[in-house]
């Protein structure tokens, strides 16, 4: 928003670091003013006012990139979230897979078990006409 704000600090400081030479040298205090230009106050004083125009739109700016951050920090944390989340449906993908291979008759074995419970009389009827097409089937 302001450009030459280091400039701006620069000239400031020479300034600053005249007036306590004259502080601490008393009896060159008026060749230290003398060698101050009185255009270097009015420079300084314009550029103060630039500084102070553009506090709003450094004060936007700011606030634009601490939504920023804050975005790209929720983002990151979610795509953590959900990297650890395939890592662990992953590893189950291949225990699952491994016990398949290592055991097929067991895994057929389960998977009858669990058709022959589907079929049984001890599950609870069937629901109603009017909500099967809303519900998935068994």
């Amino acid at each position: 928003a302001y450009p030459d704000f280091p400039g701006f600090r620069h000239r400031l400081s020479d300034i600053r670091q005249k007036i306590e030479d004259s502080r601490e040298y008393r009896k060159d205090r008026n060749n230290i003013y003398a060698s101050m230009e009185p255009n270097e106050f009015t420079v300084l004083i314009n550029d103060y006012r630039l500084i102070q125009e553009a506090e709003p739109i450094m004060t936007a700016l700011a606030e634009e990139e601490r939504i920023k951050y804050e975005r790209n920090e929720v983002i990151t944390k979610r795509g953590v979230k959900v990297a650890i989340f395939s890592v662990i449906v992953a590893i189950i993908s291949v225990i699952v897979a491994t016990i398949a291979t290592l055991y097929p008759e067991k895994i057929t074995q389960v998977i009858g078990e669990v058709c022959e419970y589907s079929n049984s009389p001890d599950l609870p009827p069937p629901l109603p006409p009017a909500i099967e097409g809303v519900m998935p089937k068994r």
